[in-house]
């Protein structure tokens, strides 16, 4: 089970690597990561690509809105899972693993959720 880590990113320059790191602790380590840069003004695209991951992809666009962003990279997802999160949050490192438990014996269902602290 393979997870496309979609992260809308406008103007987080301060907070996106934390959230990179978060992504690539991951234990379950079958994933892409895409950065959604929804016309970030700062240093915010720079900094995701300092993390060097064969698994990154930048896709900019135009600022819209952070909808936009999100639906505008589903299609751009190669993946058969889509995980969102912010540009400034973190996810512990069971968290893909643990949502591929979740989601193992309800397959045909097509939104999954979960907690957070």
């Amino acid at each position: 089970m393979k997870f496309s880590v979609i992260i809308p990113l406008c103007n987080k320059e301060q907070t996106i690597g934390r959230a990179m790191k978060s992504v690539l602790a991951q234990t379950h380590g079958e994933l892409e990561i895409i950065i959604a840069d929804d016309g970030s003004t700062d240093g915010s695209v720079a900094a995701a690509w300092n993390y060097t991951d064969p698994r990154l992809r930048v896709i900019r666009h135009n600022n819209a809105g952070i909808s936009a962003a999100c639906n505008n990279n589903i299609a751009a997802q190669a993946d058969e899972f889509v995980n969102f999160r912010a540009a400034d949050n973190v996810r512990f490192p069971g968290f893909l693993a643990h949502t591929k438990g979740i989601i193992a014996p309800f397959t045909q269902d097509a939104v999954y959720m979960s907690d957070y602290l």
